[in-house]
């Protein structure tokens, strides 16, 4: 289960990302990407799926969502109320574990123990 999870994630960001980046080609965007990288500002992004109390039903999974895609640098979210987890992709030279785990609070919700989830 939580692979499909995190594989409807990646599917639904990169739907995003097109449609962020007005249909780019990958070579397009790997232009950037590179111009980025050469510019210093190369960006590191970790994954952590996180338990979260508290959730109960499907408007629980959107507010957590809600409340995390308002951090800077976090790139993907998912929640799901019945396993009781959030999936977070960010940038941490912008974000990080503490941020999330705030915004996961003053929602009004629990954070818990978190892992790191290897990037595929």
């Amino acid at each position: 289960m939580k692979n499909q999870l995190f594989n409807i994630l990646l599917i639904a960001f990169g739907i995003f990302l097109f449609a962020a980046c007005g249909g780019n080609t990958t070579k397009d965007q790997n232009q950037a990407e590179t111009s980025d990288v050469e510019a210093g500002l190369e960006m590191s992004t970790q994954t952590v799926e996180l338990s979260v109390k508290g959730m109960s039903c499907t408007g629980c999974e959107t507010a957590i969502i809600a409340a995390l895609e308002k951090i800077d640098g976090v790139k993907a979210v998912n929640a799901s109320h019945t396993e009781g987890i959030a999936l977070v992709k960010f940038d941490t030279t912008m974000a990080n574990l503490d941020q999330i785990k705030n915004a996961i609070s003053e929602a009004g919700y629990t954070p818990g123990d978190y892992k790191l989830v290897e990037d595929e």
